[in-house]
């Protein structure tokens, strides 16, 4: 496919425009839960690669994100902090979240404010899973800033990379206080919130909907 296509359908950018060799085609998710199917860019003996992987370690326990202020003490994610080869970003268009505030939970859904993907951080590893070897990715997390704050109960959001640079710095994984750096909130000037539909998670409802937003206007 050569490139990737956001969760509405359009192409956010072609691989080799980022020197990005496609390992895995990857064929476009209009949502993703906890141990399902996501893309994510890892650098590798020659370059940087493209794969497909599960969000999760397969660990039994709640390992689909990576608290910033554990990454360097926990035993699972230290052995992938600054280890080249396990720092991984993943693109996406959007991310979904919710909150119980106004009463009944209300989904949101959160994006750049220009037409660039969202570079996630994210720790990986090749491990073997419930029916194949393949790559295992947690999420990077950090406090909340503004943006997550109002549309999610938990006050932690995915650290969302600024720029390509910013991710072929993380993916090199050299330099701590320089990768801590990169470990930060994103404000209102980088990202946008806006409702969808309540069902957007939800396999019955039309992934060719799940970007819209809700009322619709």
């Amino acid at each position: 496919m050569n490139s990737f296509v956001g969760q509405d359908g359009t192409i956010k950018f072609h691989y080799p425009r980022y020197g990005i060799e496609e390992v895995m085609p990857y064929s476009p998710q209009p949502r993703a839960r906890p141990n399902s199917w996501i893309n994510l860019v890892v650098k590798g003996d020659k370059g940087f690669e493209q794969h497909r992987g599960n969000w999760g370690m397969n660990t039994g326990q709640f390992d689909w994100n990576a608290r910033d202020d554990r990454l360097a003490t926990s035993r699972l994610w230290k052995s992938m902090w600054l280890h080249a080869g396990q720092h991984v970003v993943v693109p996406a268009s959007r991310i979904y979240e919710s909150t119980t505030r106004h009463g009944d939970r209300q989904w949101f859904a959160v994006k750049r404010r220009d037409t660039d993907p969202l570079w996630i951080a994210a720790l990986g590893r090749v491990q073997a899973g419930a029916y194949r070897t393949e790559w295992h990715v947690s999420f990077v997390t950090v406090d909340a800033g503004p943006v997550f704050h109002a549309i999610h109960d938990r006050p932690r959001e995915v650290v969302c990379l600024r720029d390509w640079d910013e991710a072929t710095s993380w993916l090199s994984a050299q330099d701590e206080a320089h990768m801590r750096k990169l470990i930060r909130p994103a404000g209102p000037e980088f990202l946008e919130s806006y409702r969808v539909h309540d069902d957007v998670l939800k396999p019955s409802f039309n992934a060719e909907r799940c970007a819209e937003p809700w009322p619709a206007p």
